[in-house]
């Protein structure tokens, strides 16, 4: 059957699931074109849609993963005051609060890349810099310690790219 529309019509959102919901974070709103800081959350078991608190920061293309019950949004293109082009933002919404915290940026400016949790950690991979150059960049962002690492670099640069983690 027809699922229910989301309540916000854009594109170039980032969105990632925990439990039986599923967010999608930021983007552009369709036909205005601007940038947006709203978060929709879809329920999966009841089909139904609803508006979470927004983001801190309006971002469209952003890398957005779920780990530990909380949802990561890092970077993405911003248009707001005092920001434009790509920024090194850190955003985590806790569900059970409802609260966004900014975290530590990993001191690279990005969008269009990936964001992949694995082992406890969140992998920022690729994505695009200066007006959308490919980036080859990966770091690791720790929440445990709320520090960022460089990780092996990739040999070929990739943006607007798909990844997953495979195993425990």
């Amino acid at each position: 059957s027809k699922q229910p529309a989301s309540p916000l019509s854009r594109s170039e959102v980032g969105g990632a699931r925990i439990g039986d919901q599923i967010y999608v974070a930021g983007g552009f709103i369709s036909g205005a074109g601007e940038t947006t800081n709203q978060v929709a959350r879809y329920d999966i078991s009841d089909r139904t849609w609803e508006l979470a608190a927004p983001m801190p920061i309006a971002v469209n293309h952003p890398a957005v993963a779920s780990l530990g019950g909380q949802l990561y949004v890092h970077g993405g293109y911003a248009s707001e005051a005092g920001l434009s082009g790509e920024i090194d933002a850190l955003q985590r919404f806790d569900p059970a609060s409802g609260q966004w915290t900014e975290l530590a940026p990993s001191g690279f400016p990005r969008a269009a890349h990936v964001l992949v949790p694995a082992r406890g950690t969140l992998w920022a991979i690729g994505g695009a810099h200066e007006g959308g150059k490919a980036l080859g960049l990966v770091q690791v962002f720790d929440p445990a310690s709320g520090t960022w690492s460089a990780g092996p670099q990739m040999p070929t640069a990739r943006e607007h790219l798909a990844a997953a983690a495979v195993g425990p």
